[in-house]
């Protein structure tokens, strides 16, 4: 890992900083339980989350040789979803890799400190596979703090972490959405969905299996 004072300057936010000033916490949960008093319906609760994330990953061990190589493998292996059940939405980042690349998802989770890895069921007989999970709200918020911070390079990818971003903000916009959140909902998640359809067509990107082979001795170079 980087030294203290040589970790990533990337995710500094005057606005975060702001916020912890004026109420004085250091407590992301008392920031978020008091975020409703001081901003107006006009900004969304969970993009000053982001924000303050942000902030305090400075004080983590996130480094900048981490983040650029987490940013690099989502680009090749990462998946932003979104999930309706029609009054409510939930939003998923998951990987998965062959059960010889565990180790990789291990790495992920524990520099993260979010997420959950899972068996999944084999997509061809005798191929087990893991799955790295994303989706509780505060670990969203890290995800996307890490990666508004070190942007993905392809331009199908970096639309789908747009659109999925945008959407995870407006859901945080209101307690209740009115009929105009809800056809922006619908209509960011149906882009989303069009993104991943047309990045299917597209021809395969090299550096997916540049990104994908990265296990055991190569883990070390980041630790």
């Amino acid at each position: 890992m980087l030294a203290s004072g040589a970790r990533s300057q990337g995710f500094k936010s005057s606005r975060a900083r702001h916020v912890i000033r004026v109420l004085n916490f250091n407590s992301i949960d008392l920031v978020n339980d008091h975020l409703s008093v001081l901003f107006s319906k006009a900004t969304a609760k969970r993009e000053i989350l982001v924000d303050l994330i942000a902030f305090e990953t400075v004080d983590e061990a996130l480094s900048d040789d981490f983040c650029t190589w987490f940013s690099g493998w989502t680009d090749g292996l990462g998946n932003f979803e979104i999930f309706s059940n029609q009054t409510s939405f939930s939003f998923v980042y998951k990987t998965s890799v062959a059960q010889a690349d565990l180790a990789t998802l291990e790495y992920i989770q524990s520099q993260l400190k979010c997420g959950d890895i899972t068996r999944t069921k084999p997509v061809k007989e005798g191929k087990v596979a893991y799955q790295f999970k994303v989706s509780d709200t505060k670990g969203i918020a890290k995800l996307i703090a890490v990666l508004e911070a070190y942007p993905l390079k392809t331009a199908s990818k970096y639309l789908q972490f747009s659109l999925w971003q945008k959407a995870f903000y407006l859901d945080g916009r209101h307690d209740e959405k009115d009929a105009g959140d809800q056809e922006t909902m619908s209509n960011l998640i149906h882009q989303l969905k069009l993104a991943k359809e047309e990045a299917k067509r597209l021809p395969q990107d090299p550096t997916r299996e540049k990104h994908k082979d990265i296990s055991g001795n190569q883990l070390s170079l980041f630790e």
